[in-house]
């Protein structure tokens, strides 16, 4: 999948960039769910907006991977971590990868991720 969108177009928070930051993560993160073998039934895909002031977060949380992209200072980041369930929010210890890698070499984050499970 290659993608010609940089994290730059989602930094402004518009309704249109923040519309298009959301479908497209969700778009990469089923990529990401299907790459690890998860079933659709086998995790969730959460979208929450937030409000005017914030990019909000798009999550795939598994019974055994929670992945979060949202916003850090600024600039989108994926934040992931190993859990115990779909009702486990603190889960082990915190790992991130910029977004513009997890667009641009989005096999290499997966291993990243395959690991912590």
């Amino acid at each position: 999948m290659t993608t010609t969108t940089t994290t730059t177009s989602y930094s402004n928070f518009t309704p249109s960039s923040k519309a298009r930051f959301h479908r497209d993560t969700a778009r990469l993160l089923r990529r990401v769910a299907t790459e690890l073998g998860l079933s659709k039934g086998e995790y969730d895909l959460r979208s929450n907006k937030g409000g005017v002031a914030v990019l909000g977060e798009v999550t795939l949380h598994s019974d055994t991977l929670y992945l979060q992209v949202g916003c850090s200072f600024g600039e989108p980041v994926v934040l992931y971590r190993s859990c115990e369930g779909r009702k486990d929010y603190h889960g082990g210890a915190n790992r991130y990868v910029p977004y513009a890698r997890f667009v641009s070499d989005l096999p290499a984050c997966i291993e990243a991720f395959r690991a912590v499970l």
